[in-house]
């Protein structure tokens, strides 16, 4: 889980959940990135979580997780399924791509990004409904195709040959300000029928360098 400070504009991973198969059990411990931003708010010591930031949670169910009303477990959306390319039913990897948005935050729930081998890492994102598009701007969508590239602007808005498809998630911007030209989006998959947020699935590529 990632966090949008709106003060400053920063980023800050502040929480992981992880899946231990030895112990079959989920962890879940704070980030670096969770102090950092506590520290700016001194006067606020429950800022990011009641008790020690340093203190590692274990769960037997992914239901008894904080992160429950994210993961849409007693209320799947199954007619999404296929649009955002998940073949089975997996709360975890729908919510990372989803967002795993809760209204009155600005929380983010994302893949950790992590090269293969081959140093390519590829992953999937949709664009942030809460970017109301112009409706004079909707009849020029229909032409978007599969496999255009996707730009960000500076302002984090996804462009596709100038037009606007959305808002990205706060950690895509941020994604590409570290990597730069070694991060490319493209356009996965164009559903004009769908609901706004859900019309365009955008995939990142990113290539690190042999060393």
């Amino acid at each position: 889980m990632g966090r949008n400070d709106l003060l400053t504009g920063k980023w800050f991973p502040i929480a992981k959940l992880s899946w231990n198969l030895q112990k079959t059990e989920y962890i879940l411990q704070y980030l670096h990135g969770a102090e950092n931003l506590q520290n700016l708010y001194p006067q606020q010591p429950n800022l990011v979580t009641f008790g020690s930031l340093r203190r590692i949670k274990r769960f037997a169910k992914l239901e008894e997780s904080p992160w429950i009303d994210r993961l849409c477990v007693n209320s799947f959306p199954f007619e999404n399924l296929e649009f955002l390319g998940i073949n089975l039913f997996d709360p975890l990897q729908y919510a990372v791509i989803s967002g795993g948005y809760r209204h009155g935050d600005t929380c983010d729930l994302f893949p950790e990004v992590i090269t293969e081998q081959s140093n390519i890492y590829r992953f999937v994102f949709r664009n942030v409904g809460r970017f109301t598009i112009p409706s004079s701007n909707r009849a020029d969508l229909n032409s978007i195709m599969v496999g255009q590239k996707v730009n960000i602007n500076s302002t984090g808005l996804l462009l596709v040959e100038n037009k606007i498809i959305g808002e990205s998630p706060p950690y895509i911007k941020y994604l590409k300000q570290q990597y730069r030209d070694e991060l490319e989006f493209t356009v996965l998959k164009v559903n004009t029928l769908a609901p706004f947020e859900y019309q365009f699935l955008c995939q990142g590529i990113l290539t690190r360098p042999n060393t």
